[in-house]
């Protein structure tokens, strides 16, 4: 014998560690899949930092400030969310055309592999924070009274 104790399994508890583990399992897979979890992540950082840049500038103190009016403010940020959108939009689509075709070309599992790639998950959350961010900082841009 090897010298180990044996041991008999004790059936009330191992039910519970094995419904544990395919808990634990079914959630992996679900996230592994998913192609919410990354980009979502993306998202509410960029709403986070959007709601907090405004109140944070002011004290910022940068030496490399730009001083813009409030009209250019809202024609760089509206800008850069359509432009954001509207290329996020069109990789989507490609990617989307890309693997289609692929997966009618070899195999069916091309699929699978493109939906588990992290790599796809964090370009689609660097795609689109960006644009979030930048909806949500326009938000708190205070309209320019100066002007009569």
């Amino acid at each position: 014998m090897s010298g180990r104790r044996q041991t008999t399994p004790d059936v009330s508890t191992g039910f519970r560690h094995s419904a544990r583990w395919a808990r634990r399992f079914r959630l992996h897979e679900w996230i592994a899949r998913s192609w919410l979890v990354i980009p979502s992540a993306y998202v509410f950082g960029a709403l986070v930092l959007g709601e907090l840049a405004p109140h944070i500038e002011p004290f910022a103190g940068t030496p490399f400030a730009f001083e813009i009016g409030v009209d250019d403010a809202r024609a760089i940020l509206s800008t850069v969310a359509g432009g954001m959108i509207s290329f996020t939009g069109i990789v989507v689509s490609v990617a989307v055309l890309v693997v289609q075709f692929g997966a009618g070309q070899y195999t069916p599992r091309l699929v699978l592999r493109f939906r588990r790639d992290p790599l796809v998950k964090h370009a689609l959350g660097l795609f689109v924070a960006p644009a979030i961010y930048a909806l949500v900082t326009l938000r708190s841009i205070a309209p320019d009274t100066s002007q009569p």
